[in-house]
């Protein structure tokens, strides 16, 4: 099943297609009469979204991720920061985020969003403070090779 949805509509239209048991899964409420599953609204589904701590969500990923890769895998990672597209703030402004991935897989280990006024140099240390980089390899393009980042 491929899934590639990009607004909460998308993801409704995607969830009334899904079985009895994968809507059992998510615990979805009930038909009082026929006791069938039912597939959430998008409204459903944007309320439940928006309540989510993003932060809790983003830690709980990463420690699923990083509980399925090999040691020799946590040993290499590569940092970079992108602009989020077709995402914004209140402001206006871009999303930008700041990742740690995982070479060869290209699973995140970690990432943050880069607070406005600020560019990712100083937010490095920020960045790979909760990984374990020891006996690590990192690699960093050209623009974050500032005297303030390689420390090590």
């Amino acid at each position: 099943m491929r899934l590639a949805v990009h607004t909460f509509l998308a993801i409704g239209e995607f969830s009334k297609d899904l079985d009895q048991n994968r809507l059992r899964c998510p615990r979805a409420t009930r038909h009082r009469k026929t006791r069938r599953y039912l597939a959430p609204s998008e409204s459903a589904i944007r309320r439940y979204l928006q309540r989510v701590d993003p932060d809790k969500l983003d830690k709980a990923i990463q420690s699923w991720i990083g509980s399925h890769l090999s040691p020799d895998s946590k040993l290499k990672l590569a940092i970079d920061g992108k602009t989020v597209r077709a995402a914004s703030k209140a402001s206006g402004r871009s999303v930008h985020l700041f990742a740690a991935l995982f070479h060869g897989t290209g699973l995140t280990a970690r990432q943050i969003q880069i607070p406005e006024k600020k560019n990712e140099i100083p937010c490095v240390k920020e960045l790979v403070a909760d990984l374990d980089l020891e006996n690590a390899w990192v690699s960093l393009d050209a623009m974050r090779c500032a005297n303030s980042i390689c420390w090590i």
